[in-house]
């Protein structure tokens, strides 16, 4: 048995209901233990690495077979890889929280909750059975949400936290119907067995469409895409470490994980793998729309991950599931670097707020710089690794679709955009507020500072390469590199001029225009969905009531046929887990 692929998730697990023990010792003596745990957790990962490069054991491995219940791990590259990445940038953003919320009382739920959500993620990515992958899937939700409600004395976190847990509900019904529907078919709930099966037969079984499509549909609510991506800027509410963590490290790369995994069965559909790209294209290009108009700067990146995930999924849909996880590994260290260099302005100045902020480039060096190469890197600017996986995935898009290269350029240079617009509105310009004493805590510029040393080297493309047996090469195309080069240096050049030689001219023409006051309200409303969804919500929720009201009758026996019913559910899919 591979005990380090066990421990890298168990330990954190168990770790978090002691923090309320250790917390009797004090405020400290939490941080410390939550940083050790953590960083245990990375080592762990390391160690099932070696196991992985150098096979000694079975790739999947049993544990606890009682009454046909098994725990499994999965082993392979996908899975090594992801534990490597969530358990160090984890470890980093730990590391960032003892300075960010040094001065929160409710610190004990803070790290027991972030040691519950690293060890959720971890579970996720080495499940090797589709209930374990369930219940952790499950699990990183309801994290996600207590963790963006942090602040619960705010009635907008107590209600993002809400928003996030509700929205992701629909996602996550879908993705139990579909191991549902694939242990009917298939007899099994074990991950490659029920792969390997839905793929044999899904040329001649028309329900493995309808199961990819649920699968789809858990995917795209956990990952924020379109049109179920309205909970992720609202849950900039919570702690920045929180909104790191979500946005680099787990919660939305659940959802593209899960489509790697099933990605032998939507091969063979193609209109499922159309559906998927047209799912990325729309959330890449709305996301990037409604970054260029926010006024937050973590709304502006959590619009941006909606964007970059939207890539990653295109890449999926395009058969290109090597280039996603590339990008994935690659928008996690930008974004990561971003958010935390956001929260080192929160705690500095106590707003994030860009029509508040100016000239703090002057005063708070450090934070410029991280800012600066996080912008830079998810622009797509070589020699920077956020370059080398978009490039990845223009280089494949072309070879396939020129056209759908046209939009793919379109979203680098919106990233461009709204990428610098941050830096010269932020970080340039005459202080709007009294000048900053310091910059940020040590403790918080050290993992910024181990990230931007990051976003340097191309050690994402080859540890993808040595993990996912990826062929890509540093090979540079100079056509690709041109036009590359021209849409990052028209979107930097545009801004400049925009924000600082023409922004007198720019904000009255805006202001004088109809057409372009409804765009911009357009956008800063994120495309209209969350009012659609209110209304739609008060229009149906009279009727939800009245069946409530029928179904719910007071009488005991009646609640417990409900009660037996799904417990029936839950026990056929965990006695089905070995078959």
């Amino acid at each position: 048995m591979n005990l380090a692929a066990w421990l890298l998730w168990i330990l954190p697990l168990i770790s978090s209901p002691l923090v309320v023990l250790i917390s009797k010792i004090g405020r400290r003596a939490v941080e410390l233990f939550a940083c050790i745990v953590s960083f245990i957790a990375f080592v762990l990962s390391l160690m099932a690495a070696v196991t992985y490069i150098f096979p000694s054991i079975e790739k999947i491995t049993n544990w606890l077979p009682i009454m046909d219940l098994f725990l499994e791990i999965k082993i392979d590259g996908v899975s090594v890889l992801l534990s490597m990445f969530i358990s160090f940038l984890s470890f980093l953003i730990t590391l960032y929280s003892v300075g960010y919320i040094s001065h929160e009382e409710a610190y004990t739920r803070y790290y027991s909750l972030i040691l519950l959500f690293i060890g959720s993620m971890l579970g996720l990515v080495m499940a090797g059975n589709l209930v374990q992958l369930y219940f952790f899937w499950e699990l990183v939700g309801i994290c996600s949400a207590f963790l963006i409600a942090y602040y619960n004395y705010r009635e907008t976190a107590r209600r993002a936290g809400f928003k996030a847990f509700l929205v992701t509900r629909i996602g996550d019904a879908a993705f139990l119907f579909a191991i549902l529907l694939t242990y009917a078919i298939t007899g099994t709930t074990s991950l490659d067995a029920a792969i390997s099966s839905l793929q044999n037969i899904s040329r001649v079984n028309e329900i493995v469409g309808i199961i990819s499509l649920l699968f789809l549909i858990g995917a795209m609510a956990k990952s924020a895409q379109v049109p179920l991506h309205v909970w992720l800027p609202d849950a900039m509410e919570g702690p920045t470490p929180v909104s790191a963590l979500i946005h680099a490290a787990t919660m939305v790369n659940a959802g593209v994980y899960l489509l790697v995994r099933i990605t032998p069965v939507i091969s063979e559909l193609p209109s499922l793998l159309v559906l998927t790209q047209i799912v990325g294209l729309a959330s890449l290009l709305l996301g990037a729309l409604c970054s260029l108009v926010s006024t937050d700067i973590k709304r502006v990146l959590a619009y941006s991950t909606i964007s970059q995930i939207g890539l990653m999924f295109y890449s999926i849909g395009l058969g290109f599931w090597h280039g996603a996880i590339f990008h994935l590994i690659s928008q996690g260290i930008f974004k990561a670097l971003g958010f935390l260099a956001a929260g080192s302005i929160l705690t500095v100045v106590g707003t994030g707020n860009i029509d508040e902020l100016s000239g703090l480039r002057k005063y708070m060096k450090y934070t410029y710089l991280s800012f600066l190469f996080a912008v830079i890197t998810m622009s797509g600017f070589p020699p920077f690794i956020g370059f080398w996986s978009k490039d990845a995935i223009l280089y494949t898009t072309i070879e396939k679709n020129v056209g759908l290269a046209l939009i793919i350029g379109l979203s680098s240079l919106l990233t461009t955009l709204y990428g610098f617009r941050l830096i010269f509105r932020v970080f340039y310009g005459d202080a709007k507020i009294s000048r900053p004493q310091n910059d940020a805590p040590a403790i918080m510029l050290i993992p910024m500072t181990v990230l931007v040393f990051l976003t340097f080297v191309s050690w994402p493309l080859l540890l993808t390469q040595r993990f996912v047996d990826f062929s890509f090469s540093l090979h540079i195309d100079l056509t690709t590199l041109s036009l590359t080069l021209i849409v990052l240096l028209s979107g930097l050049g545009l801004t400049f001029f925009i924000i600082n030689k023409y922004k007198t001219i720019f904000d009255k023409l805006v202001s004088e225009s109809n057409f372009l006051i409804k765009i911009r309200a357009f956008l800063m409303a994120g495309f209209g969905f969350d009012i659609i969804y209110s209304r739609t919500i008060n229009k149906i929720m009279p009727s939800i009531t009245k069946l409530i009201r029928r179904t719910q009758t007071g009488m005991l026996n009646i609640n417990m046929i409900y009660v037996l019913v799904t417990v029936i559910i839950i026990i056929i899919i965990f006695i089905g887990g070995a078959a």
